[in-house]
């Protein structure tokens, strides 16, 4: 181990194995739970003293959705669910629990049987997020996408297995990258309170 640590070789190893194991976090391979997993926006987190002075800092695997959850979005995203709650609930709390784990919060359709039921809950959020079944999105997906556009939406995204035949700008899913899809999903949040003229 002295040798490991004269030679630098121990640290090489550390740092690979830290890097592994911060992209298995990211893509949620990793859970944490009360963070990637069944994350609370609205808990109150206990007060913790500083470190001592002269510490050297600790590289926490939950750093990067903890920095997101300490600045909240301030406005939510839309969760277009489609159909019944039997046939969305699963893909619903899924990118729900994905969305808060970055401080993201949502608000849901409900159960809706078309288009129209859906546009009846919107109400202009620039971000929307569908979550239904696969059947649901192969008959009338296509033109809930575009009725939302339509009605004010500027960034759709897909909850589930991309598909050609929907025109959405990013997807909600198992094993992407969480902490990048958060921050596409913030930046766009932000930019339309900038298109709106409200300071962040």
């Amino acid at each position: 181990v002295l040798a490991a640590i004269a030679d630098g070789s121990l640290t090489t190893r550390v740092e690979r194995t830290a890097a592994q194991r911060t992209a298995e976090v990211a893509r949620r391979e990793r859970p944490l739970t009360g963070t990637t997993e069944f994350p609370d926006l609205y808990e109150t987190l206990p007060d913790r003293r500083p470190l001592p002075e002269g510490t050297v800092g600790v590289a926490r695997y939950a750093a990067p959705f903890e920095s997101m959850r300490d600045e909240p979005a301030a406005e939510p995203v839309f969760l277009a669910t489609m159909g019944p709650v039997a046939a969305h609930t699963a893909r619903a709390r899924f990118a729900s629990n994905l969305l808060a784990a970055g401080g993201v919060d949502t608000v849901t359709a409900g159960a809706t049987a078309d288009v129209e039921a859906v546009l009846a809950a919107y109400a202009g959020a620039p971000v929307v997020c569908l979550a239904g079944d696969d059947k649901a999105y192969a008959t009338w997906g296509a033109d809930l996408v575009d009725a939302l556009r339509s009605a004010g939406a500027r960034w759709v995204v897909l909850c589930g297995t991309p598909t050609d035949a929907l025109a959405v700008d990013d997807v909600a899913a198992e094993g992407i990258d969480a902490v990048e899809f958060l921050r596409r999903t913030r930046d766009q949040l932000e930019a339309d309170r900038k298109h709106d003229g409200v300071d962040a």
